[in-house]
């Protein structure tokens, strides 16, 4: 009757407003995740790297970061596998897993610049592998403390616990010979051409045997060209582009204003040979590598919920590609493009990630750009990088809910927005530099003078800003596991 007095009515129309408001809230979340799923499919459509990479410059970047998305999905996929089955029969998502190796092995084969994710799934695996305990036997382990009854009791415990263990050690073992037979087998197949081939040309044995060697030997030499020095004739921006400009400087200061007798840039700057960097770069690796152990094994032993378990590997892969890109021997600028496609799914999930992607696809694209040095294309990429972050910053402003204004009016404080003040400065430093490189520096100093130049203030512009996100993505990384 709704007057409150207690009666069945008015305990099933409360009932009935209570249903109402939980179906309201569901909608409500299946709504906000729709509009999330438009957000990642837009912002990674029409994404300029891509658009300019692909189709006016020479590359295949959407297939292969298609490929390392599928991958990515089912790892992310055997989480909600997993949350679905009882706890001893989660061998089950087994699976999904194999499926993402094989998937991340062709990957590898298709461009070798993908080998530096490798760590942050090699551990990984091995979490979901041995990362394993009967948790639901230890929840149900409160039994009775005294008496023959808790003892027969704690004994039938004890028993089950020791054979679900051997089970489980089993499958364990299933899983990872699994993993590493299709991994390998994969990688392997590639190769079966030309060492057939090579041992069909000559019927002599050392001669055949020569040949399919020299051409394993030239395939390796041109995947990892060492000789052609640390950085690429245009620097990515990353550590060692400022490691160069550093040099460069010391040089310059060291030639015009001598201190001492014996200054010499080479004195302070020693120069970094592809083990030096390999060094560096598993170092700076090992952040990603537990963190990814940490995401599986909290994940097998319930202790985060998926939503964290799918921002943490993510978070893994974006910064294991961030290192790659910082610290890799004669690194390419196309590489930051394997950081801020899979960076596109954490921007939905809160306003940090949000800001993080911003700043890492603006700087990222625009150190993309003077790869398109024609006049004809100046328009172009232009345009293709100033709508897409227009379009970005709308997008994820309505995502997580960012009023242009209050409602009495006045602006909002500048912390609310995701363009902080130093986003902006930023902007207006880099409008400045787009201006000077495309049009001032041809106009004060010519075609013949300083054509270096432009290329240095936009690499080492991009390689401050990058750093400073790749600091921040391991951060965020860290924090989330």
């Amino acid at each position: 009757c709704g007057c409150g007095c207690g009666c069945g009515c008015c305990k099933s129309n409360h009932e009935k407003k209570m249903d109402d408001a939980k179906e309201k809230k569901k909608n409500s979340i299946m709504m906000a995740a729709d509009s999330k799923v438009v957000v990642v499919m837009i912002l990674a459509v029409f994404n300029p790297g891509l658009i300019l990479l692909d189709h006016v410059h020479f590359q295949y970047n959407g297939m292969l970061l298609g490929i390392l998305l599928l991958s990515i999905s089912f790892v992310l996929r055997s989480k909600m596998t997993l949350q679905t089955l009882p706890p001893n029969g989660s061998a089950t998502s087994s699976r999904e897993i194999i499926t993402a190796s094989i998937l991340y092995a062709c990957l590898v084969t298709f461009k070798h610049l993908y080998m530096t994710l490798g760590p942050v799934y090699l551990f990984y695996m091995l979490g979901r592998v041995f990362c394993q305990r009967p948790q639901h036997l230890v929840q149900e382990g409160h039994l009775g403390s005294g008496g023959e009854e808790g003892r027969q009791k704690r004994q039938q415990q004890q028993e089950q616990q020791l054979f679900w263990l051997l089970q489980q050690h089993k499958k364990q073992l299933q899983l990872f010979f699994s993993l590493v037979a299709s991994v390998l087998l994969t990688l392997v197949l590639p190769f079966v051409p030309f060492i057939v081939c090579g041992s069909d040309e000559d019927s002599n044995n050392s001669s055949a045997m020569n040949n399919w060697k020299g051409q394993i030997t030239q395939i390796l030499s041109r995947l990892f060209p060492f000789q052609r020095g640390l950085c690429h004739d245009y620097w990515a921006g990353n550590v060692w582009a400022l490691y160069k400009f550093a040099e460069k400087s010391y040089k310059f200061i060291a030639v015009r204003f001598p201190m001492t007798k014996k200054s010499d840039g080479v004195l302070v700057f020693q120069d970094i040979t592809p083990p030096i960097a390999a060094i560096f770069l598993l170092v700076a690796m090992i952040p990603a590598m537990v963190c990814s152990w940490k995401v599986a094994r909290n994940i097998l032993l319930q202790h985060s919920s998926p939503h964290w378990h799918q921002k943490g590997f993510l978070y893994c892969i974006v910064y294991a590609s961030m290192t790659s890109f910082m610290l890799s021997y004669h690194v390419h600028e196309k590489a930051i493009m394997t950081a801020i496609v899979p960076m596109i799914f954490l921007s939905v999930t809160d306003k940090t990630s949000a800001r993080l992607f911003l700043r890492m696809s603006t700087l990222g694209h625009f150190g993309l750009l003077p790869l398109l040095y024609k006049p004809t294309e100046l328009l172009l990429k232009v345009f293709l990088h100033t709508c897409y972050l227009m379009l970005s910053i709308t997008l994820l402003e309505k995502i997580h809910s960012i009023p242009r204004r209050n409602i009495g009016g006045e602006r909002e404080s500048k912390c609310n927005g995701l363009l902080m003040i130093w986003d902006k400065i930023g902007l207006g430093i880099m409008v400045l530099i787009l201006l000077y490189t495309e049009s001032l520096h041809f106009f004060l100093l010519g075609y013949d003078r300083m054509e270096f130049l432009p290329l240095l203030i936009t690499s080492v512009f991009c390689a401050v800003g990058l750093f400073v996100c790749w600091i921040h993505c391991g951060m965020a990384m860290i924090y989330v596991t």
